[in-house]
C-alpha cells in the first residue's frame, strides 16, 4: 500500500506546491527580464568612443 489517505494531498502538500510554483514563476519572470536587459544594452561602435 504505497498511497495512504486514498493517494489525496494534505495542507502541506498544496502548501508547498504552491510556493514551488510561486518560486519557479519568479524564477521565469526574472530570467526574461534579465535576458531582455542584457540584449538591450547598446555596445560601444568603434573608434569614435575612445577619447
Amino acid at each position: 500500500m504505497t498511497y495512504w489517505n486514498d493517494g489525496g494531498m494534505n495542507g502541506w502538500g498544496i502548501g508547498l506546491m504552491t510556493v514551488g510554483t510561486l518560486l519557479l514563476w519568479a524564477l521565469a519572470v526574472l530570467g526574461v527580464i534579465a535576458l531582455v536587459r542584457y540584449l538591450g544594452r547598446t555596445a560601444p561602435h568603434g573608434p569614435a568612443d575612445s577619447g
